[in-house]
Order: structure tokens, then sequence, then C-alpha cells
């Protein structure tokens, strides 16, 4: 199975971020298949990549910071 390469800049940092995902993955994720059921395979990170365009370390910080947002919703009642 031969992987297609694409490149995003996280629109955060401007960091390029390259992901090899299979041609055949890519294919049914572009005629509209959700990426996590197109590619179960693929690591969240590499799936949010090609979704958002975040690159890891930003997702790490936006999702770090979303966690802490949701424990602070949670424990105010």
């Amino acid at each position: 199975m031969s992987n297609k390469a694409i490149a995003k800049v996280c629109p955060r940092c401007g960091q390029t971020t390259w992901v090899g995902m299979p041609v055949e993955r890519y294919e049914e994720w572009q005629m509209g298949v959700n990426i996590q059921d197109a590619w179960p395979e693929g690591s969240a990170t590499d799936r949010e990549t090609l979704i958002s365009g975040f690159c890891p370390a930003c997702q790490k910080v936006i999702f770090e910071d979303e966690a802490e947002d949701n424990d602070e919703l949670q424990t105010e009642e």
C-alpha cells in the first residue's frame, strides 16, 4: 500500500507538518468518509492535523487547555 504525503501549515504557529497516509485511505476520506472511519489505524494526532491543520505541539496546548476548561466546568456545581 503506497502512501500519500500531505503537508499542512498550522494556523496557530505556521509550522508545516507532513503526514503520510495510505493512498486508498486518503481517497476514501476525500470521497466523504469520516477520517476516523477511513483511517482508523492513523493516530488521533495525525488525523487531527489533517482535519484542522494544527501541528502536534499546538494540539497539545489547545487540547490541554480544553481539558482544563472541562475539568473546571465539571467541578463548578
